[in-house]
């Protein structure tokens, strides 16, 4: 129940679904599986899904009113049931979260309106107490609140009962408009308001004065206000739980995953979304055909006004505005329009439009462009407009004549069951009547339950699965990597290559065929190929532990290749140990780092010149790119003693080196202080004077690391009188004088003594020559 630290989550917050993952577990051990059994998760996602389909059928009798008449719901049903879009919810067991998420989301509408309409009503009885409507009201929450950690989205259905409430609001408010119309019009075609009396004129002037009365904008507000706060209460829980990250959207989503929300262009941001929109609506009316996988460059930016593909876009949008126009005006505009009819059509757009604004992007950017299992709980509002929309062009036979009963007054309502049967011929011709007005929906059905066969089949294995997404998106950049991983599996060494190189063409940015690439030309022999391609997914934070084990692993097979060849054993030592520092790995840097200084070392003390010296061999680990790991506390230590053993290597290869004091301690004589290239010039040396000056300064920056004050001192004053007679020693020198800046205001107050306080005074002086100096 706690949130997955560090970048590697998604930001999602499900505790629920991961509940029941956990009871799948221990399911699968009470039936004694040694191992998980896919078939289990299986088979609970397609129960799951038979509830929701239950549930969709519940709620089409609710928002459409239909008691007397449920066949219109039980065509919603079934085209839920069998919808292809739901494949991916269902078969995979990551669509867990949707299943779990429409149920909780269902129960809890079906219970706001149990209270909210209670059954019965047209039998004399009242309201429900208020008792049970707080009950009921509350469990309606409480089951939203669920969905919501199932899956995020279900906070949508607190949006939905607010709509449900304002169409229930403004319904009462229309109403005494439709009875003022009526009355009119009962009254002008006989003789009941002529000669009623003023009873009834009284009346009539009532609902017409509500008729014109304002919009109830204080209730609208109050109901608004009452579910906006749990809403509001959620994302600040997100926040509190996740920090700063209170979506699943683009702060993890990388181009390849959503190449839209990675766009630059706001014109190409706009026509792009447009595109997913009309993409989704079409799916939801002709699924076909179907991908699990919609990455990157699966489908194309839409990136100018003359793109064709935005002719779909206006379609789709067009009829949104058009559905969008109709229900303001039904709501505000036409009085006496808002009939139980109208407002079953409102709801079920209403659950279409809501639930599909977390994956429109409209808000925030979803983490990926386009996904089916996003269109779960959007198709309910979609199966419930289609179910009304033949319903309305084929009606029953029952309502043909006489109209919905729930659009009658109440005492105007007859009984309109037909009679029963006299023979078998009237009974077969009865049933034949019933169901023609069902079969153009029927016909819907089976098409989907032919094209959900044909489609679920390709879930039967991941091979199936990746074929019939390349067969779709052959330019998907994560279908070619998955697939590319498949041939691996069977051992295609080269095809599997040639899959991740062309992944890889398709989007520079997707690190991924990297790591992958590496590993498979390392299988087949092509070291240096396969090493090529591990560093370079080092940069990439999906792969990066993988990338280190297996160069870790071909490091060491090179290793044993080269062996006996010590130079290039020596220079692979660096050059790897290098590599590794530059990545931030600086605790498996330093051991190949160290070894090749003591192989450079030795080979120097053999008369072999390198062109990799043994000073920067070991030091450049803390050069100017890497000199951070001296200022961890972890490192310091380790730092002086590997700068110290590469001090003994330089001292063999240069025995002339002197100390501070002018002695020379391999000769154990007198000699004269170094000063600039001198020294140099009386004993040449293998060694360059950059790789003198950066192992004097990093020596001394280490030394004052540790706390010896003296010994770093010395080897600074090396480079500061050293840079004027070296070009090379120049690159170091304003890092220098900020090491013996550091030096001498730590050790003014260690001073004992006259010689100590002459060797600060001077060490001063060279401070402010070598500060003042030219660049």
């Amino acid at each position: 129940f706690c949130p997955q630290p560090g970048w590697r989550s998604h930001k999602s917050y499900r505790p629920l679904t991961t509940a029941s993952f956990r009871l799948t577990r221990v399911l699968n051990g009470l039936l004694g599986r040694a191992s998980l059994d896919p078939r289990l998760f299986h088979l609970e996602n397609v129960v799951l899904h038979a509830v929701c389909s239950v549930l969709v059928h519940r709620m089409a009798l609710s928002v459409m009113g239909r008691r007397h008449n449920f066949k219109p719901a039980l065509v919603a049903a079934l085209l839920f049931a069998a919808h292809p879009v739901h494949r991916e919810s269902v078969a995979s067991a990551v669509g867990r979260a949707d299943l779990l998420c429409t149920i909780f989301g269902i129960g809890g509408y079906l219970l706001w309106e149990a209270a909210s309409q209670p059954p019965d009503r047209g039998r004399g009885r009242g309201r429900l107490p208020t008792a049970r409507v707080l009950a009921f009201r509350l469990g309606g929450f409480v089951l939203v609140a669920l969905s919501t950690l199932c899956k995020e989205i279900g906070i949508t259905w607190i949006l939905f009962l607010a709509a449900r409430e304002w169409v229930s609001i403004l319904a009462r408010w229309r109403r005494p408009c439709a009875a003022s119309r009526n009355s009119a019009g009962g009254g002008s075609g006989g003789g009941e308001n002529r000669s009623g009396g003023g009873g009834g004129a009284s009346r009539e002037e009532g609902h017409r004065d509500r008729c014109e009365s304002p919009v109830p904008v204080r209730q609208l507000g109050r109901s608004g206000l009452c579910l906006g706060l749990p809403v509001a209460a959620y994302i600040l829980f997100r926040k509190w739980l996740m920090g700063d990250a209170i979506t699943i959207g683009f702060e993890t989503a990388r181009r390849a995953e959503n190449p839209v929300a990675n766009s630059t262009s706001l014109k190409t941001r706009l026509l792009s979304k447009a595109q997913l929109h009309a993409l989704y609506a079409k799916l939801l009316i002709w699924p076909h055909p179907l991908s699990p996988d919609y990455s990157f460059d699966c489908i194309p930016l839409v990136e100018t006004l003359l793109d064709s593909r935005n002719l779909l876009s206006v379609v789709a949008y067009s009829a949104v505005i058009a559905l969008a126009c109709t229900i303001f005006a039904t709501l505000f505009v036409w009085p006496g329009s808002l009939s139980k009819s109208s407002s079953s059509w409102i709801l079920a757009s209403s659950v279409a439009i809501l639930t599909f604004l977390p994956a429109s992007g409209l808000l925030v950017d979803p983490g990926t462009m386009l996904a089916e299992r996003l269109l779960y709980m959007p198709s309910i509002g979609f199966c419930l407009l289609m179910a009304m929309f033949l319903d309305a062009i084929y009606p029953s036979a029952e309502l043909a004549s006489g109209g919905h009963p729930d659009d009658q007054p109440d005492d105007k309502k007859q009984d309109i069951s037909p009679a029963p049967p006299r023979n078998m011929e009237q009974a077969v011709s009865g049933l034949i009547s019933s169901l023609a007005p069902l079969a153009p929906a029927l016909l819907m059905v089976g098409a989907f339950v032919h094209a959900s066969r044909t489609e679920t089949r390709h879930w039967s294995s991941e091979k199936a699965l990746f074929e019939a997404a390349h067969r779709v998106c052959p330019r998907s950049v994560k279908v070619l990597l998955n697939l590319g991983i498949l041939r691996r599996r069977e051992e295609r060494w080269l095809d599997a290559i040639e899959l991740f190189d062309a992944a890889a063409r398709i989007d520079e940015t997707f690190c991924d065929p990297s790591y992958w690439s590496g590993i498979t030309l390392l299988h087949i022999g092509d070291i240096n190929a396969g090493m090529g391609h591990l560093w370079d997914a080092l940069g990439c934070k999906y792969n990066f532990l993988e990338a280190v084990k297996a160069l870790q692993a071909s490091f060491s097979m090179l290793r044993a290749n080269i062996a006996e060849d010590m130079p290039l054993l020596s220079h692979t030592l660096y050059e790897y140990g290098e590599r590794l520092s530059r990545h931030g790995l600086a605790n498996l840097a330093l051991t190949p780092i160290l070894q090749a200084g003591v192989n450079y070392g030795q080979l120097s003390l053999n008369g072999q010149r390198l062109q990799t010296p043994p000073a920067t061999a070991v030091t450049r680990m803390y050069g100017f790119d890497g000199a951070v790991i001296l200022g961890h506390s972890n490192y310091t230590s380790l730092a002086y003693t590997s700068l110290k053993r590469a001090m003994e290597i330089y001292r063999t290869l240069k025995p002339g080196i002197h100390d501070i004091h002018g002695q020379d301690k391999n000769k154990g004589k007198q000699a004269r202080r170094i000063r600039g290239g001198e020294s140099a010039q009386e004993r040449p040396s293998i060694l360059g004077p950059m790789d003198e000056c950066s192992l004097h300064y990093w020596h001394g920056y280490a030394s004052l690391a540790v706390g010896k004050i003296r010994e770093a001192a010395m080897f600074q004053e090396m480079v500061l009188r050293g840079f004027r007679n070296s070009e090379e020693c120049v690159q170091l020198r304003p890092f220098a004088v900020g090491q013996m800046s550091q030096i001498l205001s730590v050790w003014k107050n260690e001073v004992k003594g006259k010689g100590e306080e002459r060797r600060w005074n001077s060490l001063l002086d060279l401070l402010r020559t070598a500060a003042d100096a030219p660049t």
